[in-house]
Parts: structure tokens; sequence; C-alpha cells
């Protein structure tokens, strides 16, 4: 098992190296609908295979949870996941 490891690893990039990572908030849906302007939000719901369904949901910038990933989310190139669900959903 280790000899395969080290063969997985050998003259590859790893993908930590490339990418940054960040974890959501966790707010639930009632608390969302609070909420008719400020920055858009997606749900759990609006991520679906190959597509995002936006369904006009918002937060508020002063939130603790929302004001430290503000900048980290208006990068341009991010790949959204849905991840409690029976399968991986991903969309660019």
């Amino acid at each position: 098992m280790i000899k395969l490891f080290d063969k997985i690893c050998k003259n590859t990039i790893q993908l930590k190296s490339i990418i940054e990572t960040k974890r959501g908030t966790e707010y639930g849906k009632n608390f969302i609908k609070t909420f008719n302007s400020g920055i858009k939000i997606l749900l759990g719901y609006d991520m679906q295979a190959y597509t995002i369904k936006w369904n006009n949901s918002f937060v508020d910038t002063n939130l603790k949870d929302i004001s430290r990933l503000l900048d980290f989310f208006k990068t341009k190139n991010l790949i959204y996941l849905r991840r409690v669900d029976k399968r991986l959903s991903a969309s660019i």
C-alpha cells in the first residue's frame, strides 16, 4: 500500500498546492428567507448537477460568517459543491 501511495505522489502536483478551499456558512433556510437584500447567497437546493439555479436568496454582509468570506467569494473562478446530498454535485 505504501509503494502505491509513493508511486501516486511521485512526479505529481498535489491539489492542495494549487487551490484554496473555504467552507461556506451554515444558516437555515428560514433564517436566510428573512433577508431580501444584501449579497446573493446559494442554498443547498440551488446546487444541481452541472448547474446553479439561484432562488433569489440574500444575506446581510454584517454577519460574522459572511464578512470573513467576502473576499474569497469575490473570486471569479470558483467551484461550488453541494456536499449534503446522496451524491456529489458541483458547478463552476
